[in-house]
């Protein structure tokens, strides 16, 4: 509930002049959005209603159409399950008998054959 009574009393009267028609009104920290005689008051953190204003200049849509968009996704990635955690199990690969890291050069020799050079 939006308790700047200024914006209460702005919406008020937009709200009797545009009856039946889908309106909404930003003020400071308040959003007041009619839908056909329903009302619907979002408090917005000052931060979150700049974003907000910022992503409806660049986007060039509506300001409820941003809010609707960001909701939308929001609720959409809370209802996902989370993913299980990808985990890899590490194995000890060694060498073929007889091979070691000491001689390198032989060792290239017996994994990739005598054509490297």
């Amino acid at each position: 509930v939006c308790n700047d009574a200024a914006a209460v009393a702005a919406g008020r009267a937009l709200h009797s002049t545009a009856l039946n028609q889908s309106t909404t009104l930003l003020t400071s920290r308040c959003l007041t959005t009619y839908n056909h005689d329903v009302r619907t008051t979002l408090s917005l953190d000052d931060d979150v209603a700049r974003l907000l204003e910022k992503e409806s200049r660049r986007s060039g849509t509506s300001f409820k159409e941003v809010v609707n968009r960001f909701l939308r996704l929001g609720l959409m990635a809370a209802t996902r399950p989370p993913r299980k955690a990808f985990v890899v199990t590490p194995r000890k690969l060694g060498l073929p008998p007889g091979l070691t890291y000491d001689n390198v050069e032989q060792l290239l020799d017996a994994l990739e054959g005598p054509a490297r050079r």
